[in-house]
């Protein structure tokens, strides 16, 4: 309804009546003291006689009449006043707004009315207040997503969550998830939001069927709600649409909405919206894809550069190819998964790269390093992560690259971390790498046989500079491997 429209009708004016009255009856009691003295007039022509009780009787009621028609004006007069400070002191308190109410509904006339016609705009833009207010909450929500996605280390995939959940919002699903297809054909959950959190087993054992059906048919799945006979619902349970990630033909991913907040199916306008949204994000599965494929050409080649670091020292040839095997080895042992020993395997791979800025001299130099060559030494770690840096899909090994001279008693280098702010695959890395150069020949001193290696690794655990339980693991595989070398005669 429209305020004006609720806003009541205004009856006669009695307040303006009543101020016509005081007034008239104000200023007609000069007129009325000119009238009686003239019929005090005598029989001289310019003499008035009045008696002294009768002059003091005007004067009583002349005084009478004009006090009581100040007092009358002036409170009739104050209440607009009343008015006024208290209209503007709500603008700026909401309490005056209380307070006005107060003082002014159990008025009668057009100052009640005047209360009420404001009470009710009042109410009317508290409403609307409200309703910016939730607006404003809104578009700060998502503006704050938005700048989480653009400032985040994986750009792409938080902007895949944040287009997942304004979809949700949008389309009043409960549920959903977005799913893109790897080399091998197999789908790969890329971002999800479920009434309760699930793993990603958990998500594949309940979205299987329809992605099965999207990838065979190429077309659109719509499931409406068909109800649980135990009255509980599953996750991604009906109603449900699943849209399939087309790209010039080929299906590269899905998009499935689950439940419904308001409602059991998801309406044709809905549907559209689903398949417009399955387009774009193709696409950007696409250009995402044509990305890595760029980063991965550039990885290649800076992996083949730390192969040329290590060929121009014949004491590091294959060095970072065994750190790789052994810290894969380790977290397989760890029991981690396949995509952390995947990233084991890469960060070993790059974690001497800034050595391509030391000098042979440094590198090579048969003896120890003085103080200023072992500073120069000491900042390959950082010269790696500038290399690696350009490389927003291998953002995960900039910390291995950086801190793999890291010990937990903060004694390592470059920064001097301690503790749990060496991640566990950079601290595996850095024993794979300790390993590897104990049992190696250098230029200032031959390799070391393992029981002398195992000696250093338990002085450095003494002193609490590496994880025991990495060492446990490494010591397992070390003396598997040494069991199995043939032992000279």
């Amino acid at each position: 309804m429209n305020i004006m429209e609720s806003l009541p009708k205004l009856k006669p004016r009695p307040l303006i009546r009543r101020f016509l009255i005081f007034y008239m009856g104000f200023s007609l009691s000069p007129f009325l003291l000119l009238f009686f003295l003239f019929t005090q007039y005598g029989s001289g022509p310019y003499s008035i006689s009045v008696s002294p009780v009768n002059l003091g009787i005007m004067i009583m009621l002349v005084g009478t009449a004009c006090l009581v028609g100040y007092f009358a004006m002036h409170s009739t007069l104050s209440k607009f006043v009343v008015l006024t400070e208290n209209v503007q002191k709500s603008l700026v308190d909401r309490k005056g707004s209380t307070l006005l109410t107060d003082l002014l509904l159990n008025e009668e006339g057009e100052i009640a009315e005047l209360a009420k016609s404001f009470n009710l705009i009042v109410a009317e833009m508290d409403t609307n207040i409200k309703e910016l207010e939730k607006t404003k909450e809104t578009l700060h929500r998502v503006l704050s997503k938005v700048g989480k996605a653009l400032t985040s280390i994986e750009d792409l995939k938080s902007l895949i969550r944040l287009t997942l959940e304004t979809a949700l919002d949008a389309l009043g699903a409960k549920e959903g998830a977005i799913f893109s297809k790897n080399e091998n054909g197999e789908f790969v959950l890329e971002a999800q939001v479920a009434e309760t959190e699930l793993k990603e087993p958990d998500v594949y054992r309940a979205t299987q069927l329809y992605l099965t059906w999207v990838s065979e048919q190429n077309k659109m799945f719509v499931l409406s709600d068909v109800g649980d006979a135990a009255g509980t619902r599953q996750p991604f349970g009906s109603p449900v649409v699943c849209a399939p990630l087309t790209y010039r033909g080929k299906t590269i991913g899905a998009i499935l909405l689950a439940g419904k907040k308001i409602g059991s199916v998801f309406t044709k306008d809905e549907l559209a919206i689903v398949t417009n949204l399955s387009h774009q994000i193709a696409i950007s599965f696409e250009n995402m894809h044509l990305n890595e494929d760029n980063e991965r050409i550039y990885f290649e080649t800076i992996s083949a550069l730390a192969l040329a670091v290590e060929a121009r020292d014949p004491y590091s040839r294959g060095h970072s190819e065994r750190v790789g095997d052994m810290a894969a080895r380790i977290g397989f042992s760890m029991g981690l998964s396949e995509k952390e020993i995947r990233t084991l395997r890469d960060a070993s791979r790059l974690h001497d790269i800034g050595k391509i800025g030391i000098t042979d001299m440094i590198l090579q130099k048969p003896g120890g390093l003085s103080g200023q060559e072992m500073d120069i030494m000491r900042r390959h770690p950082v010269i790696g992560e500038n290399i690696v840096a350009p490389l927003k899909t291998f953002k995960h090994l900039l910390d291995p690259v950086r801190h793999h001279h890291e010990r937990l008693d903060g004694s390592g280098y470059p920064d001097g971390l301690k503790g749990e702010q060496i991640p566990l695959i950079t601290r595996i890395v850095m024993i794979s790498d300790l390993h590897d150069a104990m049992r190696r020949d250098r230029p200032y001193r031959p390799g070391l046989p393992w029981s002398k290696c195992k000696e250093e690794f338990e002085t450095m655990l003494g002193r609490g500079q590496l994880d025991p339980q990495i060492i446990g693991h490494l010591y397992t595989l070390a003396e598997q491997d040494e069991s199995k070398t043939p032992q000279p005669a």
